[in-house]
């Protein structure tokens, strides 16, 4: 079985009653912030890898310190999925930070990807 937090890729053999588990860093971030929408409040988060990732846990903050959990969440390879400010119905496409005031500073703003070890995976500044 092979699972993948975004930046390392575990896998797992089972022979009779043991496991075997081997870690392997990636060079290369497949998932990322791919665009944030200071006026609309919402941002973007892409998995461009070839198996989906597990962003149970992982988060979001703006400058000021703003956050959004991921709850139990798990991104589709080659996938994006939409995170609002406002409230909502989650879906797999849609996610919603319930938060009743904006967020993001419309005169420009950066927003930071962190995993569940709460490494910056990635960041993304967008200015007016």
């Amino acid at each position: 079985m092979i699972t993948t937090d975004g930046e390392r890729y575990t896998i797992r053999t089972e022979k009779g009653s043991s496991v075997d588990s081997t870690v392997v860093s990636s060079t290369q971030n497949v998932v990322s912030i791919s665009d944030l929408n200071l006026k609309e409040e919402w941002i973007a988060v892409t998995n461009s890898g070839k198996s989906s990732v597990d962003l149970s846990g992982w988060w979001i903050e703006d400058e000021v310190g703003n956050k959004y959990t991921f709850p139990s969440f798990s991104l589709s390879a080659v996938s994006t999925v939409t995170i609002y400010t406002s409230e909502g119905k989650d879906s797999n496409t849609e996610l919603y930070w319930d938060n009743p005031s904006p967020v993001w500073n419309n005169d420009g703003d950066t927003a930071y990807l962190y995993n569940i070890s709460g490494e910056v995976v990635d960041s993304y500044e967008r200015n007016a």
